[in-house]
C-alpha cells in the first residue's frame, strides 16, 4: 500500500496499491480542489504555529 502525504499538515491525501496510480491520483485531487486544498494548509498550519 502506498499512500501520498502533505508532509506540511501531516495528512494523507491518497492511497493505492501502486504507487504511479497514489501519486497520479494525489496530483488529480489536488489539481481539482486546489483553492480548497490551499485553505486547508493554511488553516491548519496557522493553529500549528498558534
Amino acid at each position: 500500500m502506498w499512500i501520498v502525504s502533505d508532509v506540511a499538515i501531516g495528512r494523507a491525501v491518497t492511497r493505492s496499491d501502486r504507487y504511479k496510480v497514489a501519486v497520479k491520483l494525489a496530483k488529480e485531487r489536488i489539481g481539482k480542489n486546489f483553492n480548497d486544498y490551499v485553505a486547508q494548509v493554511e488553516k491548519l498550519l496557522g493553529e500549528f504555529i498558534s
